[in-house]
Parts: C-alpha cells; structure tokens; sequence
C-alpha cells in the first residue's frame, strides 16, 4: 500500500511530465510575437518600415507584391515604399503548423479625401462629445490637413491641434486648420437631439461624429 508520501511524489512527477511536454509542444509551434509597420498612413512616395518578431521559419509577403519581401529571419526590419494600398503579412512555420500576422499600409495622393469618425464618448447638457486619437505611429506627421468639411446635418464644433472650428451643417468647408498634421487629439461637438438623453451614449447611428478631411503633404 503506498503511502501519503509516495503519493505526493507521484502527484507532483505527473504535474512536472505534464508542465514539461506542454512546454515542449509550446516551444514546437510557430508564433508571431511582433509584427507592425510605422507608419501606417503616409504620403505617396514615403517609405514605411516593417519590423517582426516570429518563431519558426518566415516568410514576408505582400499585395501588392514588393521588392524586398521573401523569406525572412526570426526578427529583423525592413522598410518599403507603397504606392498604393498594402496588404502585408508574415507567416511563420514550425512543425507543420502556421502562424501569421498581417498589417494595411495606406498611402494618400495629394488632394484625396479621407472620412474621420469617432464615437461618441459622452452627451453634456446640450451637445453630443466624440473624441478620439490618432497615433503619431500611424499617422506619418506629413500627412497634412488642406481642409475640413461637416458631413451631418447639424452644426460642428472641432477641436485640433490646439484650435477650434465651427463648421456650419451640409457641407461646409474651412480651411482653418489648413497645414496641421491629421495625427493627434480630436473632439468633435454637435447640438444633441431631442431624443438623445443628456449622461448617456446616443443610439444608432447617432453614436458617432465625423469630418471629411481633404489631404495634403509636407513637412
């Protein structure tokens, strides 16, 4: 009859078989611990830089298809020059399986238009609050404002860049915040409606606030 002890022993021997083949399963499949681009949204003729981190034998692609991409090493970076939309992914492949990790790089022309939308944080007493931020990691600092524009059909209040435009409903464009970068803090106040509650979030689709951007690049 084995006793209290010899049971105990043979108790933490199965833990410790358990623990090490589950470790040793783990360290035999592929991973991709990092794998990112900066910046993400940059001016047409801008290079992004891709950087990784993987287990397992890797290969870099992309779609567009780009010079430079092919088999790869366990970490490294490398960087690109897209000139349109860019689907870039990596896998990594050990032991028969596959992980992979992908990342958008978009660049912009001069004169495109791009749609920012935010959701709506909070409601004050008489206005509807979005607010939002966009990393300076994605954001490349030349990717410029040429102009605003409202797309609701209420008045605007927007806040950037430590200036604050009133934009009237349908349409209207300023151009007062013509050569600040589109990265960084936003807030966006619009007149709340009658049946959007004052301490709560508003339904859908008022849940959210938006500007349409006119692009422009420099430094």
């Amino acid at each position: 009859m084995k006793t209290n002890g010899s049971q105990a022993r043979l108790r933490v021997g199965l833990l410790l078989s358990t623990l090490l083949t589950t470790g040793a399963l783990t360290a035999c499949s592929p991973k991709v611990y990092v794998f990112q681009a900066s910046p993400t949204r940059l001016c047409a003729g801008q290079s992004t830089t891709l950087t990784w981190k993987i287990r397992g034998a890797g290969l870099l692609t992309s779609v567009p298809s780009l010079p430079g991409t092919g088999p790869v090493g366990d970490s490294g970076a490398r960087s690109f020059l897209p000139t349109d939309t860019t689907h870039f992914s990596i896998t990594a492949t050990k032991g028969g399986k596959v992980a992979q990790g992908d990342v958008v790089v978009i660049p912009f022309q001069v004169g495109v238009e791009k749609s920012l939308r935010f959701r709506a944080d909070s409601l004050e007493d008489t206005m509807l609050v979005a607010l939002g931020d966009l990393a300076s990691e994605d954001w490349d600092s030349a990717v410029r404002i040429r102009s605003v524009a409202d797309t609701l059909d209420r008045p605007l209040r927007v806040t950037h860049a430590g200036k604050d435009v009133e934009l009237q409903a349908g349409g209207a464009v300023s151009e007062s915040l013509k050569g600040t970068p589109v990265s960084g803090h936003w807030e966006l106040r619009a007149p709340r409606l009658s049946r959007e509650i004052a301490g709560a979030t508003s339904p859908p689709p008022r849940d959210r606030l938006g500007v349409l951007l006119t692009l422009d690049c420099g430094k």
